[in-house]
């Protein structure tokens, strides 16, 4: 009995060859189309929202809850003027600083801070970017027993404009457990 010992067939090598050499093209193109770069990750934004994602995953929310929202907005301007200054505003006992109030690189670093609010209320500062459809969160800030908030931070971009662009501060000021989430 004769016993085959592989593809002797030409033919079949042939295609072997044919589809192996196709493949390594493939491979070679989308490796050049794809431009990676490795230092995309250790940006501190991307760090971030890794940060964040992780603890979403570490700390599910099993529950749901009803939020009461208190809003107020602020201007900042880019790029910076001349004659750089602070923003404040006062607003049912509260009163908001945001110095400088303007950034005309991503490294501007920007402080907010907060007095007269609720002991130990948390908040996020989102941007209204010039020009765009969607919000972009820059800071969460909890007030501690006195009342008082304090978070530095870095804008995200720089959206050049003539006119003030809005920094909309939102306070949560009630949440009240309302049942189980879908996740639960």
């Amino acid at each position: 009995m004769k016993q085959r010992t592989g593809n002797t067939n030409p033919r079949g090598r042939g295609r072997t060859l044919l589809i192996a050499l196709v493949l390594l093209i493939l491979y070679a193109y989308a490796v050049q189309v794809t431009r990676i770069d490795l230092d995309e990750p250790l940006e501190a934004t991307r760090q971030r929202n890794l940060v964040s994602m992780l603890r979403e995953l570490a700390r599910p929310d099993l529950f749901t809850y009803a939020t009461e929202t208190v809003s107020t907005d602020l201007s900042i301007r880019m790029p910076c003027p001349e004659d750089v200054k602070a923003s404040q505003i006062s607003s049912r006992g509260r009163t908001f600083l945001l110095a400088p109030n303007c950034a005309s690189t991503t490294q501007d670093v920007l402080v907010f801070q907060g007095s007269g609010l609720p002991p130990n209320e948390s908040g996020v500062l989102r941007w209204y970017p010039a020009g765009a459809q969607t919000t972009r969160t820059l800071v969460q800030f909890e007030s501690d027993a006195d009342g008082e908030a304090r978070v530095t931070f870095t804008m995200p971009d720089i959206r050049e404009t003539a006119e003030p662009q809005r920094i909309e501060i939102v306070e949560v000021t009630s949440r009240q457990l309302t049942g189980l989430s879908e996740t639960a």
